[in-house]
């Protein structure tokens, strides 16, 4: 299955700086005994078509008590651009480093903490996990994520993973990296302007009704096969 994906732009963050999801088979730790977990088959197909997303660059940042955040590396306009505060009370925060991945047919994505890796960040904080698919609707992956009570600091490093991606095929995943232009940010906003703001629940179902309805999936689905 081709699956069609682009990082979202950013002012801080180069594009050129983040890298195509990666199997994430190849961090699991390697044995070398004689009953070899990486050889298990129950191992090896629950990380069937589960990808690695890595932080394109480096960060620090500081967590207080009352859940406030803040970082003494770049600039206060860098922290603006990748740091969002959500719920200081809960600790819950974003971090501004998204992807937009997109196929022609339905196909669920599911986004969860990269719970076999360990680095500062995946071990002080557990991601918001979610499953969308991606065939039905349009809208980038986040890194929204809680800190631990006892977090005071975290420290982010260019290559660590931060999520693992699972795409619910049976067909090999095949990545197409494509150029986001003005023209499917547009959409993309609009797309976005129809969830929020919203008064009560709403399942993915009625959002996947309202973009069938439109057609506006096959005109994006045009845009990025003309900006491969």
């Amino acid at each position: 299955m081709d699956v069609y994906w682009s990082p979202m732009p950013s002012r801080v963050v180069s594009p050129m700086k983040v890298e195509e999801p990666e199997l994430a088979l190849r961090h699991f730790p390697k044995s070398v005994t004689e009953d070899n977990v990486n050889k298990c088959p129950a191992m090896a197909d629950y990380h069937k078509n589960l990808f690695a997303i890595k932080f394109p660059l480096s960060y620090k940042i500081e967590v207080f008590s009352d859940g406030d955040l803040c970082s003494e590396l770049y600039t206060p306009q860098v922290f603006q651009e990748l740091v969002r505060i959500r719920d200081k009370s809960k600790r819950l925060y974003s971090l501004n480093f998204n992807s937009v991945f997109v196929t022609d047919a339905p196909c669920d994505i599911e986004i969860t903490s990269a719970h076999t890796i360990r680095n500062d960040f995946t071990k002080k904080t557990f991601l918001v996990p979610g499953k969308y698919d991606i065939g039905k609707w349009v809208r980038p992956l986040e890194c929204a994520f809680f800190a631990d009570p006892e977090c005071d600091k975290i420290d982010i490093n260019a290559g660590d993973v931060w999520a693992f991606i699972r795409f619910r095929t049976e067909e090999k995943v095949n990545f197409k990296r494509f150029f986001l232009d003005t023209k499917m940010l547009d959409m993309m906003s609009m797309f976005s302007s129809g969830v929020f703001p919203r008064t009560d629940f709403k399942g993915m179902g009625y959002y996947y009704n309202m973009m069938r309805q439109t057609g506006y999936k096959s005109r994006f689905m045009r845009l990025i096969k003309e900006n491969i």
